[in-house]
């Protein structure tokens, strides 16, 4: 009986993978909190896989300026307790929107990340990203 039992649970949880058409994980929730969290650990290759081909173009960790701008976040990374989308707004069309991220610090307070998200080839994706 136990055996029945977790062949109709295996099977409910993969009728569910399929029908959400392999995009489990893929949500525009979930890329923006990514990206914010791959920012604050300094990980270009991080956020890259979670953004646009634009997007990811024109992220480089080479030049001066860029270095210096992961190199404040990953300081103050270290600080950083987690990341929680609190607000999406999608547009009519259901293929963009912002996501609004809360990265709470360790000591309990909150600074808010608006992420520009879109949807490209059924995969949502990071297009653009601004303090709060």
């Amino acid at each position: 009986m136990k055996n029945l039992q977790k062949a109709l649970m295996i099977l409910c949880v993969m009728g569910l993978m399929i029908s959400c058409g392999g995009s489990v994980g893929n949500t525009p929730e979930s890329v923006a909190e990514k990206f914010v969290e791959a920012l604050y650990k300094g990980d270009v290759n991080g956020m890259k896989k979670v953004s646009t081909q634009e997007q990811a173009k024109q992220m480089s960790a080479d030049d001066k300026d860029s270095k210096a701008m992961l190199a404040l976040f990953k300081e103050a990374g270290k600080d950083i307790s987690g990341f929680k989308a609190i607000e999406t707004n999608l547009k009519e069309d259901g293929n963009s929107g912002t996501v609004k991220v809360e990265v709470t610090s360790k000591d309990g307070k909150t600074d808010t990340m608006k992420v520009n998200v879109v949807k490209t080839d059924g995969k949502w994706a990071v297009s653009d990203i601004s303090l709060k």
